[in-house]
């Protein structure tokens, strides 16, 4: 069961929540630090969802034949 976005009253706390799932989705994936070697604790929100996107596509197996252009 998730929290409706309208009912929260602090967009500090939706950064917050934000951040949280953030590091989960790295930590699952073995990822602790960026690619500088920053560890992820001390990125801001936007970083650490640029880490979580090239992660993704780091996974990504391009060989297989849905993961490609043409």
């Amino acid at each position: 069961m998730g929290i409706r976005f309208d009912s929260v009253e602090s967009p500090s706390l939706i950064k917050q929540m934000m951040r949280k799932n953030y590091l989960e989705k790295l930590e699952k994936l073995g990822i602790t630090e960026s690619r500088e070697g920053n560890s992820i604790y001390s990125l801001d929100n936007n970083s650490l969802k640029r880490e979580l996107t090239l992660a993704h596509f780091r996974k990504a197996n391009i060989d297989h034949d849905s993961n490609k252009w043409f």
